[in-house]
């Protein structure tokens, strides 16, 4: 267990609470820290997905805007608006948070644990980074993914099916978990097939019961803008679209740009992402041998947990735009990651990831001083930040293409040794056929005779 990080992150939840209490318009303030917008309460996002159940059970359509929804519209998954079933309100959120953000720490606190000093010192600063606060300050639903799959992860080893359950479940709440699917690859030949069979069943059901509710909420996903905690192969394209537009010049920072600003370009920067989705790909392809010796001696519990972090956020990197918390999932992979870049004595990775995971701080100061300074300053950190995304983004692909190799390589060969035992059971049948009817020509015969 994670002692030490896990008692930084206690006192500083326990600090957060207390300058709430105290001084509330500086805890204001302090929380503006990742995106820049001043938020009157906490856990503000999970009293949306509250106050959308509670719609829903009024029957409201809470895919198009509506007065219960003050104008706004529900983008989750409809999975979710059965807590409407639930004994709870709107008015819940508070102590729901405060249980969220608990069960965030206890499950983080299962990670492996990072041995060396610099490591434990490298774990602690993500832990302590601006998304993870960013995640329980808004009360995100991102912190339940996060307890689900850590649980999942931890159970994979022993149980399998408790573990890809939990997986399961958290893919029909927010979708992108549905990545976590590439590690039935670690399994067995025969539990494979087995597991492969019963997710595709689970999933067609899913469809069968939320497929309008799905669609609709896939649809009315906004673009938010590229220039505040955001990331995700869209960013690039879209910022430099977003500053052609603004004739150079830094847009405010607001929570969405108008959509209609973005209309007549859509279709073209998600072409452009995903060009730029299928180069990396290729880059981290080849990029691949260089991670190889070091994966082949990660312990099965790192390796379980890297995959599933790494799997997370490059998934979410290529298929949309996210906002910052997502990059809690870093967290998984931290024993991991420091561990196959300790054994090659190659530490620009983690240092990436952690400069990543920090970026809040000089994005938001040079964001406040852009009225004085001008806005190049920080658009020039957002093309850093933006490159650099790419460039971990493209290791992570190397890292994910190994371990993905391995395991094929192992199915293959599972495949053709079971086929050779069939073939040769088959054969060793045969032989016990035809002796046996060797045996019976010879008997009539001699009755012939």
């Amino acid at each position: 267990m994670n002692t030490g990080r896990t008692f930084w992150l206690v006192l500083c939840l326990l600090l957060a609470i207390l300058l709430w209490r105290v001084d509330h318009p500086l805890y204001v303030i302090i929380a503006a820290l990742p995106d820049g917008i001043h938020r009157p309460m906490p856990f503000e996002d999970l009293s949306a997905i509250l106050r959308a159940s509670v719609c829903w059970r009024h029957g409201v359509n809470v895919y198009a805007p509506s007065s219960c929804l003050a104008g706004g519209v529900y983008n989750y998954s409809p999975f979710l608006l059965r807590a409407a079933y639930l004994p709870i309100s709107a008015q819940d959120f508070l102590p729901l948070g405060f249980l969220m953000a608990g069960g965030f720490i206890i499950a983080q606190a299962f990670i492996p644990a990072v041995l060396t000093p610099h490591g434990r010192r490298f774990a602690t600063a993500m832990t302590l980074s601006p998304p993870v606060f960013y995640a329980l300050e808004q009360g995100n639903f991102d912190l339940v993914i996060f307890i689900l799959v850590c649980i999942g992860v931890c159970v994979l080893q022993r149980r399998p099916a408790i573990g890809f359950g939990l997986f399961t479940l958290a893919a029909g709440a927010k979708f992108y978990p549905v990545a976590l699917f590439s590690l039935i690859l670690r399994e067995r030949l025969q539990k494979f097939l087995g597991v492969m069979m019963v997710l595709s069943a689970g999933i067609l059901v899913f469809l069968f019961c939320f497929a309008p509710g799905t669609a609709a909420a896939i649809a009315i996903l906004p673009l938010s803008q590229p220039f505040r905690a955001t990331f995700g192969a869209i960013d690039l394209p879209l910022g430099i679209r977003l500053l052609h537009l603004s004739s150079h010049h830094m847009p405010s920072i607001k929570p969405y740009y108008p959509y209609m600003s973005l209309t007549t370009s859509q279709h073209v920067l998600h072409a452009i992402a995903f060009v730029l989705n299928f180069l990396a790909i290729i880059c981290g392809i080849v990029m691949a041998p260089r991670y190889r010796p070091a994966l082949a001696d990660l312990p099965t519990a790192e390796k379980n947990y890297l995959w599933a972090g790494l799997c997370l956020i490059t998934f979410c990197f290529f298929a949309t735009q996210n906002v910052a918390y997502r990059s809690i999932f870093l967290l998984l992979a931290v024993p991991g990651l420091w561990r196959i870049t300790a054994q090659q004595s190659r530490y620009g990775l983690p240092l990436a990831v952690l400069a990543l995971m920090w970026e809040a701080v000089p994005r938001q100061l040079l964001t406040y001083l852009a009225p004085w300074i001008g806005p190049l300053p920080a658009v020039m950190v957002w093309l850093l930040r933006e490159f650099l995304w790419w460039w971990v983004i493209i290791q992570f692909t190397a890292i994910l293409w190994c371990l993905a190799e391995v395991e094929l390589r192992r199915l293959r060969c599972e495949a053709e040794s079971l086929r050779i035992q069939k073939l040769t059971k088959a054969r060793k049948n045969l032989k016990i056929k035809s002796s046996s009817c060797e045996g019976r020509a010879s008997v009539k015969a001699q009755d012939d005779d």
